[in-house]
């Protein structure tokens, strides 16, 4: 339970002005997101942290594109004159829902893998691989030219997610 105090902590206290904590473990995105959207966000980070009791490379992998997806909607949304808050929010939301989904495969593992990570593996790739081709469908609208090879490569990783999920329903 410390643990998860010690994380929720260090991400909301970035909310109230303490910055210097967060700058040092790599800073944060979400300074100017409503209080809500911050908390939902940071709650489901937490309890990820708290429920796995580390992070896996995977699972790091993620959160950077999860940071890059942010990074890269936001200059399209500048770009396109279109920068919502609304589109934002809706974002960090699937973003959360992704976090929590991840840690409900950890719990799975526990439960049913004896606490082999096979669950919350499946559900990391899948976001990474929605995720990476979010990434990709923003920076191509930025026109930036994207090698096929990434775009096959992450419609493949989530394409098998769908077929994995289709055969399991």
């Amino acid at each position: 339970m410390r643990r998860f105090a010690e994380v929720f902590t260090l991400q909301v206290s970035f909310l109230f002005g303490d910055k210097s904590r967060l700058i040092e473990r790599g800073g944060c995105l979400m300074g100017y997101l409503d209080k809500g959207a911050t908390y939902i966000v940071a709650g489901a980070g937490s309890l990820y942290a708290f429920v796995s009791g580390n992070t896996s490379v995977a699972f790091q992998i993620l959160l950077m594109v999860m940071a890059l997806d942010i990074i890269s909607g936001v200059l399209k949304g500048i770009q396109k004159k279109n920068l919502r808050s609304i589109f934002m929010h809706v974002g960090l939301m699937k973003k959360a829902g992704l976090i929590l989904a991840v840690t409900f495969g950890y719990v799975l593992d526990i439960a049913v893998n004896g606490g082999q990570p096979i669950f919350a593996t499946m559900m990391t790739w899948a976001g990474i691989g929605n995720e990476g081709l979010s990434v990709v469908e923003n920076l191509e609208t930025l026109g930036v030219k994207m090698p096929k090879v990434i775009t096959e490569k992450l419609a493949q990783v989530s394409d098998e997610n769908d077929k994995l999920r289709k055969d399991k329903g």
